[in-house]
């Protein structure tokens, strides 16, 4: 199995490796900092934010 990870974050990545966690990187098309604000808009709780960031970024994969 190998995981998705919808971030270019090197930190990331290094973590996924360090773990030896198979990855591919797929970036979402679409704006996150458009996301972020509508989110930030109505909730300001950082851990929330990264579900919905989590979230957002699956449902745009599954309908590519």
């Amino acid at each position: 199995m190998t995981l998705i990870l919808a971030s270019r974050s090197s930190a990331r990545q290094a973590m996924l490796r360090a773990a030896h966690i198979s990855y591919r990187v797929e970036l979402p098309d679409a704006d996150e900092d458009v996301a972020k604000a509508a989110f930030r808009s109505t909730n300001t709780d950082p851990q929330a934010l990264a579900m919905y960031l989590a979230e957002f970024k699956a449902a745009i994969r599954r309908w590519r």
